[in-house]
C-alpha cells in the first residue's frame, strides 16, 4: 500500500479569529466593545442610553490621558494614579472636579474591564485580570448634600411659570414625591390615575429597575389637570415632552435643559442657591422631612430598596438635633419633672422658635413655646391661641379673653400667630 501524504491547513477564517485575538486590547477598543456587545444587564433588562452616553464619554476621558492604543493589560496602578491627579486638576475641561466625579470615571473604567474579563473569543477571555482589582478607588471624604428650605421651595414655585410652564408642576413633583429627575421626566400621562389617586413609576426609568405603584398628594394632582387642561396642544404621551420635539423625536426634558431651568429660577428670583445642590435637593428634602416616619414606608413611598441607602439621604435639622441634645434619662416622667421645676424657677419666662410658611397664599408664623408651669402671657402675645399641633400628647387648658385665669401648658405647643404680630420676649 502506498503511502499518502496528508496535508493539513488552517482554514482562512481560523486565521483570522487567531489574529483577532492576538490583537491587544486598547482603551479604545474596549470602550467601543463594551458599548456595543454589553448593552445588557446580567437579568436581561436593557441599559439606558444615558448611561451608554456617560460611558462612551468617559471612554473618550480616558483615551486622551492614556492614548487610544494604550494597551489594557500594560496599564499600571501608578498610572491610574496619575490619571487621577490630571483628572482632579481640571485636566478634561479645566475646572477641578472632586471625588464623586473620579470615582464615577473610575467605577465604569471597572465595569468594562470586569465585562472584558468575561467576554470570551475563541476559548480564551479578553483580559485574564486588570488593573483596577487592587486599586483602591477615592471616596469623597465630606460629601456636599445641601437641603432647600420651605421659603426658597415657595420661592421657587412662585418664579417657575416666568421661565418655562413645564417647571412648576417638574418642581412640584420633585418635592410632594421625592423621586429622582429621570423618574420624573419619563412619567407619561397613563402613569398618573387620577381616580386612585397614585402615580405608577416605571422600572426602565428606575435606577434600581424596580416598579412602585405610590399614592400621591392631591396638590400634585390638582396641579397636573391644571397643567393637562392648560396645554391640550400638547401631543404624546409624555408629561414634558421636549420643546425641540423634531431634534430630539419626541421625547421627553433633558436633564441638562431641567437643570438649566431650574438655575435660571435660582438666578431670577434672587434666591440663595446652596452649593453642589440642584435637583437633588428635593430628594433629600422630601426624606428629611418624614425622620418621623416607619423607615419601611418612607422608602416605599421615595423608591428606596434598603432603608440604609434612604438613612444617608435623611439629614439633621435644627428641631431634631435640639431635641436630641434636650434629651433627658429616665424616663417621660422623670424628663417632665425635670423641665417643670426648670420652668418654676424662671416663671413667666418662655422660648420662642419661628417658621415661616404660607396658606390661602398669606404669610403666617408659627411659634414653639415650651413652658412648664403657669404663666402670664405678655401683651404681645394674644390670649386667643390658635392651636396648630399638639406635641407628646401632653395636656393644654387654655384661657379666652374674658379674665379667665393664664393658660397652663405642661410641655409643648405650637400656636399661630399673625404676621403683624411682635416678637416675644426670652
Amino acid at each position: 500500500m502506498s503511502g499518502k501524504v496528508i496535508t493539513v491547513s488552517e482554514g482562512r477564517n481560523s486565521r483570522l479569529t487567531a489574529g483577532r485575538a492576538a490583537l491587544p486590547l486598547t482603551v479604545e477598543s474596549l470602550f467601543e466593545r463594551y458599548t456595543k456587545e454589553a448593552r445588557y444587564l446580567p437579568d436581561g433588562s436593557p441599559k439606558t442610553e444615558t448611561y451608554l452616553e456617560h460611558v462612551r464619554q468617559t471612554g473618550c476621558y480616558l483615551a486622551k490621558f492614556f492614548g487610544p492604543y494604550q494597551p489594557i493589560d500594560a496599564l499600571t496602578p501608578d498610572r491610574i494614579h496619575e490619571y487621577v491627579v490630571w483628572r482632579r486638576n481640571g485636566g478634561v475641561s479645566d475646572r477641578i472636579v472632586g471625588a464623586n466625579t473620579i470615582q464615577r470615571d473610575l467605577g465604569m473604567f471597572k465595569a468594562a474591564l470586569n465585562w472584558a474579563c468575561q467576554k470570551y473569543q475563541g476559548g480564551q477571555p479578553l483580559l485574564t485580570r486588570h488593573v483596577l482589582e487592587k486599586v483602591r478607588v477615592p471616596t469623597e471624604k465630606d460629601p456636599k448634600r445641601p437641603l432647600l428650605d420651605t421659603d426658597s421651595i415657595h420661592a421657587l414655585l412662585v418664579v417657575a411659570p416666568t421661565i418655562h410652564r413645564f417647571l412648576r408642576p417638574m418642581i412640584l413633583l420633585a418635592w410632594r414625591t421625592g423621586r429622582r429627575l429621570s423618574s420624573i421626566l419619563s412619567l407619561r400621562w397613563d402613569d398618573v390615575d387620577f381616580e386612585r389617586g397614585t402615580i405608577l413609576w416605571r422600572p426602565e426609568h428606575d435606577k434600581i429597575r424596580q416598579t412602585w405603584v405610590v399614592p400621591v398628594r392631591w396638590e400634585v394632582l390638582y396641579e397636573l389637570l391644571r397643567f393637562r387642561n392648560e396645554n391640550r396642544r400638547l401631543r404624546g404621551p409624555s408629561l414634558f415632552p421636549h420643546p425641540q420635539r423634531r431634534e430630539h423625536h419626541g421625547g421627553p426634558v433633558t436633564r441638562h435643559l431641567a437643570a438649566y431651568w431650574l438655575k435660571e429660577a435660582f438666578c431670577r428670583g434672587r434666591i440663595p442657591k446652596p452649593a453642589g445642590g440642584l435637583w437633588h435637593m428635593f430628594r433629600r428634602v422630601w426624606a428629611t422631612e418624614r425622620k418621623d416616619l416607619p423607615l419601611k414606608d418612607v422608602a416605599a413611598a421615595g423608591g428606596w430598596r434598603d432603608t440604609s441607602t434612604l438613612l444617608r439621604y435623611q439629614q439633621p435639622d435644627e428641631e431634631t438635633l435640639r431635641a436630641v441634645v434636650e434629651h433627658e434619662r429616665g424616663g417621660k416622667d422623670h424628663a417632665l419633672a425635670m423641665h417643670r421645676e426648670s420652668a418654676m424657677e424662671r416663671p413667666g419666662c418662655f422660648r420662642r422658635q419661628t417658621l415661616r410658611g404660607c396658606q390661602e397664599g398669606r404669610p403666617i408664623t408659627t411659634t414653639t413655646y415650651w413652658v412648664g408651669a403657669p404663666f402670664s402671657v405678655p401683651p404681645s402675645v394674644p390670649h386667643s391661641l390658635s392651636l396648630v399641633k399638639h406635641l407628646d400628647r401632653t395636656s393644654v387648658h387654655s384661657a379666652s379673653s374674658t379674665g379667665q385665669s393664664p393658660p397652663i401648658i405642661c410641655r409643648r405647643l405650637r400656636v399661630r400667630l399673625p404676621e403683624a404680630e411682635g416678637s416675644a420676649c426670652e
